[in-house]
């Protein structure tokens, strides 16, 4: 039985180290993100087309790079190390962006950060969980609780944006290293706290393993280094393992396809995964084209006073997020007593419709602007609020799929494929937004750039919308593989 340090409210110490550690990282994670795709545009002399590759890879490598974290955390280093190891290389990659704008030097501060990122992020969460024993009833709290520091960091970030767009460049990426020192040091003062909790710790990997595991992170860095180099490399990686990731599922499909649930999930998990890359596609092009949609187009006077482009971008969607959420959660309460509550499959369609509408939103506030005037902040709110509300019916798709769909013995690969899509969908957002790119010599022009969005906004609407009713086509074959999981769990029972 695990050892635990109970304080008020019944939760281990350990509990609000983690929460404040996972703070702070989402608070330079997020931090960075916002500002990334203008301070490259504005700083670094990109074009739009460069920009948005750039932003779309650095999003796109951190949701690749918790697979490694997470593997180098179980065989070799353990979760603890890993979340310090992790924090040390996020807060290390700052200093790197604050100090130095050459490019090989950034682009490698910038690998230093990814890498980081998927040391912590495949450990925190699980730690949480090692905080408490099999059954206990405080560990959904505890992550209600963990994840709320994620939704305050998220918000937290705006001070990144305005600093970096009020003071300079160099003070944002000097908040977000201090937001990331912060939480180290929190983390380090806590250790004592989660050791007692790792299930590893005791067979954490020494010596060789030690070397392995330092190897394969130095090795990482230099690989994601030379992947925003050159982005031919990239797109290669991307496409191998899209294959690989496509093989692979095939294969456990002929492995189970004699089972009389394995044959319904496993092309119901690739179905939903399909689906969600092209959502995070989408979704991604919130700190892409819209960042730049919103600098250029919106007019974000309130008052007299000019909102900077990255506090929307940080504190629009997270905002909207936390009051929807519980309203949504009581909307479902209340359906599920009257047995109405929708299916999962639906919810995950209906997100779909929900992010096309905010698109058509957004393609008709580029619309409002070819006359050259500025579109209103008002509808913009609007856009985002609709925006908001598909990404919480979305999120929890992942997640909830793997739960019930996959194998046990391939729960593992499985959540790292619903993974894998989401950083797939990220690296084309970025490729979308080069290919809607507006020319260098026309980003003041308020119309000319307002046609362009109207085009892209327009598209990923339809595109939505489209996916939505193709996804209807295949709803009664996604509920027959969820109903067949509750049989199967209760057999198992």
């Amino acid at each position: 039985m695990k050892q635990e340090i109970n304080i008020p409210k019944g939760h281990p110490r350990g509990l609000y180290y983690l929460f404040s550690t996972e703070m702070w990282e989402r608070f330079s994670y997020y931090g960075i993100m916002s500002i990334l795709i203008l301070f490259a545009t504005k700083a670094l002399g990109f074009d739009d087309a460069q920009a948005g590759i750039l932003a779309g890879s650095y999003s796109a490598f951190t949701w690749l790079s918790p697979l490694l974290g997470g593997w180098l955390a179980d065989k070799f280093i353990g979760q603890v190390n890993a979340v310090k190891y992790g924090a040390m290389m996020i807060l290390a990659g700052n200093v790197v962006l604050l100090v130095d704008k050459t490019l090989p030097l950034m682009y490698f501060g910038f690998a230093v950060i990814v890498v980081g990122t998927g040391l912590l992020k495949s450990s925190v969460s699980v730690l949480v969980g090692q905080l408490y024993d099999d059954g206990d009833p405080r560990i959904d709290r505890a992550y209600t609780i963990f994840f709320m520091g994620i939704n305050i960091g998220s918000i937290g970030a705006v001070l990144v944006g305005i600093m970096a767009e009020k003071v300079g460049w160099h003070a944002g990426f000097a908040l977000s290293a201090g937001g990331m020192a912060v939480g180290l040091i929190v983390y380090l003062l806590g250790m004592k706290h989660l050791r007692l909790a790792e299930n590893h710790f005791a067979t954490a990997g020494v010596g060789k393993s030690k070397l392995v595991a330092y190897g394969s992170i130095v090795a990482s860095v230099a690989l994601v280094t030379v992947l925003f180099l050159f982005q031919n490399i990239a797109v290669f990686m991307m496409t191998l393992l899209t294959i690989i990731v496509v093989v692979a599922l095939f294969k456990y499909y002929l492995q189970y396809r004699h089972d009389k649930f394995y044959k319904h999930s496993i092309p119901a998990i690739a179905i939903y995964v399909g689906f969600s890359a092209i959502f995070c596609v989408l979704y991604g092009q919130m700190f892409d084209s819209l960042v730049l949609f919103i600098d250029r187009i919106i007019d974000r006077s309130v008052f007299g006073f000019e909102l900077p482009t990255t506090f929307i971008i940080n504190f629009c969607e997270p905002f909207f997020v936390i009051i929807q959420a519980p309203l949504l959660d009581k909307l479902w309460a209340y359906l599920e007593k009257r047995g109405k509550e929708p299916s999962t499959p639906v919810k995950f369609t209906i997100s779909l419709f929900v992010m096309g509408t905010s698109f058509l939103i957004f393609a008709y506030q580029a619309l409002m602007a070819f006359g050259s005037l500025r579109s209103s902040l008002l509808i913009m709110a609007v856009a985002f609020f609709v925006f908001a509300n598909s990404d919480i019916m979305q999120s929890v798709v992942g997640f909830s799929m793997v739960r019930q769909l996959a194998p046990k013995e391939l729960s593992g690969f499985m959540m790292g494929m619903f993974f894998f899509s989401i950083s797939f969908g990220s690296f084309v957002s970025g490729l979308l937004t080069a290919r809607f790119s507006v020319d260098p010599d026309k980003v003041n022009d308020v119309g000319q750039c307002a046609q362009q969005y109207f085009q892209l906004f327009g598209i990923c609407g339809i595109t939505l919308v489209v996916t939505g009713l193709l996804m209807m086509l295949v709803i009664k074959k996604l509920k027959k593989a969820h109903e067949l999981a509750y049989q199967h769990q209760e057999e198992n029972n």
